[in-house]
């Protein structure tokens, strides 16, 4: 395929980059505070599965958080800056200690996340609720800990939380404008993260659980298929460049979409480690190819050593990259909490390719004859080399070779 038709294709990955934008959606305040626990007055939506109650108790405010899903740690915090976390008192439960305590945020490293100074919290428990897939974080605080509060003006409410021990929480944090006193307020959504993790697991999915295995099974696997019409011999090369080169661009234009769910670049986590090597390994394997050595001209030099080193290490590095790629996509999916529903199709899609590569397998090692062209052709043993020009045809695919044979055929 030529990289002019390409070209239409790469501005549609692009264009899912260009989607992200951040908008602040206005909330009614008839429903915005209206409490489904009968202890609260007043309840919050802070973002889907995620509410806040709370109620105003003299000098201090009593809150509870439920989130529907099992966490690790979760924290509820208040602001300076609107839709900011920083500057920022935040009260955050963990799961492993169980604790609740109040910290202060002055950056977005580590090192800025420090045991609060002000008012500590006077009550505080972290509970997770495994049966009904639930996780709760309440405390009390003094009043003066939330500013804007005992003025009556607004509030800036932050959230954030994560799947395992406390750390960095990705996109899964918010905040919210409000007034506490009347309970009217912005619920600002940051669809910027939302769309960047969307385009980015669907572009990463796209190259590496559909373009990638395409590729790597139409090279592996090229016999099987090269005899079915005379006319075939190159039809592995094609789909095995064509899936390459799309899904190396899926996966580029995702990987420069994830920098949009970091606030710095800091691979800790495994998903963003393993997901770098992954991506080195995509980017070196192109440059590779370029060192294939001369086409073999005689079945004598098909295992030859530089073209024995240089498949071993093409197609190794290939297996690796993809099945250290599948792998990942699990760890995202865990890092996002995603749906049962994306955690099964991801199962359906790694189980479907595994059955495939044993099928073909078992058909290539024990029922194809590579070596016996003449058999699958219906012709007479020929010798050495007349089955070795018949072998070169289906196992290297070579253009120019195979290009000829069809003009000449033409021809006559």
């Amino acid at each position: 395929m030529a990289v002019s038709k390409l070209c239409p294709i790469f501005s549609v990955l692009i264009s899912l980059l260009m989607l992200t934008s951040t908008v602040a959606a206005q909330t009614n305040s008839s429903e915005y505070c209206v409490s489904s626990n009968s202890s609260y007055a007043r309840q919050l939506t802070l973002a889907p599965g995620l509410t806040v109650a709370f109620n105003l108790n003299g000098p201090s405010i009593d809150v509870l958080a439920t989130i529907d899903q099992t966490v690790g740690w979760l924290g509820v915090g208040f602001a300076e800056v609107p839709g900011s976390m920083i500057p920022a008192k935040v009260i955050i439960g963990t799961a492993e200690p169980n604790t609740v305590q109040a910290y202060e945020t002055t950056s977005r490293n580590g090192a800025g996340v420090n045991p609060a100074t002000f008012d500590t919290v006077t009550y505080g428990a972290f509970t997770q609720v495994e049966d009904k897939a639930e996780t709760t974080l309440s405390f009390t605080v003094s009043q003066r800990t939330v500013p804007g509060l005992e003025s009556g003006a607004e509030t800036y409410m932050v959230f954030a939380y994560g799947a395992g021990e406390f750390g960095y929480h990705g996109t899964n944090r918010g905040s919210v404008t409000v007034n506490l006193v009347t309970c009217e307020g912005t619920l600002t959504e940051n669809t910027t993260y939302r769309k960047a993790l969307l385009a980015h697991g669907i572009l990463m999915a796209l190259a590496w659980l559909l373009l990638t295995p395409i590729a790597i099974f139409s090279s592996a696997f090229r016999p099987i298929f090269t005899h079915f019409k005379d006319d075939t011999g190159l039809w592995w090369f094609h789909s095995h460049v064509t899936m390459n080169i799309l899904g190396l661009m899926a996966s580029t234009v995702g990987f420069g979409v994830s920098f949009l769910l970091v606030s710095q670049i800091n691979f800790t986590d495994k998903h963003h480690i393993l997901g770098l090597c992954v991506m080195i390994i995509g980017w070196i394997q192109p440059f590779n190819a370029l060192l294939r050595p001369r086409r073999v001209t005689t079945y004598k030099q098909h295992n030859d050593a530089p073209k024995s080193v240089w498949e071993f290490y093409h197609k190794g590095v290939g297996y690796i990259g993809m099945v250290l790629a599948m792998i990942n996509c699990k760890l995202g999916l865990d890092l996002a909490f995603a749906s049962t529903g994306l955690f099964i199709a991801y199962g359906v899609c790694v189980g479907l390719w595994l059955v495939a590569y044993v099928t073909l397998y078992i058909k290539y090692t024990f029922y194809y004859q590579p070596f016996d062209m003449s058999v699958r052709y219906n012709e007479k043993p020929r010798t050495d080399d007349a089955r070795s020009e018949n072998f070169n045809q289906s196992r290297s695919g070579d253009l120019h070779e195979n290009s000829s044979k069809s003009r000449n055929t033409a021809s006559i």
